[in-house]
């Protein structure tokens, strides 16, 4: 999949060929639809956000889509196939993708 990128905090953010991340228990899969540019979006890239995962980084806090995957849980299972909005988490930033994980309790 295609996903926005940043090398190192600051940095310019690059379009990158990525492999489809697998939703675990309690997340599902979303095949993004849209996902708006905030400001929160771009102090997380320059490293300035209250989420910081090491670089390099997929980008984008939130978004919607459909949610084609389900990790397990009953949550998931009723979501499948459904349009969502979607926010990220510490661990499973990046909106700004073809698909992203989010959670799914």
């Amino acid at each position: 999949m295609r996903a926005a990128v940043v090398r190192d905090f600051g940095e310019k953010v690059e379009v990158h060929q990525i492999p489809i991340p697998k939703p675990k228990p309690g997340q599902v899969l979303v095949k993004m639809e849209a996902a708006p540019i905030n400001p929160s979006d771009l102090a997380y890239v320059a490293g300035k956000y209250g989420i910081k995962n090491d670089p390099p980084f997929k980008v984008g806090l939130e978004g919607s889509g459909k949610v084609v995957e389900n990790g397990g849980g009953l949550y998931g299972w009723y979501l499948l196939g459904k349009r969502v909005a979607c926010i990220s988490t510490a661990s499973s930033v990046g909106s700004w993708a073809e698909y992203m994980v989010t959670m799914a309790p």
